[in-house]
């Protein structure tokens, strides 16, 4: 094998695992037919404590459902869903991103020796946005999504907003739930 061929098997794993998913968590009841659900009202739970980030996030789950011909509406109808929105911050350890590594290798018929060694360079916190998704009709909940994503504060409010939108539609594109056969 050339170099090349090798070096992309070796890299193949990083760039799977650096690809990974959210953590999105769906919850929702059996028996609702979603399909004759049409309209909507979006509203924010509880108190924003980052109103543009809010904004941002209705207007991302407004524009997701109104794309896939849900209608918007002003209020609460008789066969309409409340989209909550709410979202939480928290802290969490990360891992660090830094590791050194010491070994050897072979050529020919000459042998070697070679070892690993992981030496964490310093560990660190990172802030972990946890948005909520709830539709309820006439006060009961239909369903719920859960995603999250890493914030970082050196974000463009133009990153940010991007990084917000794929965020509500890896959530919403779990909506509505396939019937299991």
């Amino acid at each position: 094998m050339n170099h090349i061929t090798r070096l992309a098997l070796l890299l193949a794993p990083l760039i799977i695992a650096g690809c990974s998913s959210n953590k999105i968590d769906i919850d929702y009841q059996t028996d609702v037919d979603f399909n004759q659900l049409n309209s909507f009202v979006v509203a924010s739970s509880g108190d924003a404590q980052e109103p543009l980030m809010m904004a941002r996030l209705i207007e991302a789950a407004t524009a997701n459902l109104a794309n896939r011909g849900w209608q918007q509406t002003d209020s609460e109808q008789s066969n309409g869903v409340t989209v909550y929105i709410s979202t939480n911050k928290e802290l969490r350890a990360k891992d660090p991103d830094m590791k050194i590594g010491v070994g050897g290798g072979s050529f020919g018929s000459s042998g070697g020796v070679s070892g690993g060694v992981n030496i964490p360079i310093g560990a660190s916190e990172e802030q972990i946005l946890l948005l909520r998704l709830d539709l309820v009709q006439q006060g009961e909940l239909l369903w719920r999504g859960n995603n999250e994503m890493r914030l970082r504060g050196n974000d463009s409010p133009q990153k940010r907003n991007s990084k917000l939108t794929t965020l509500v539609e890896q959530l919403l594109g779990q909506f509505p739930p396939q019937p299991v056969n």
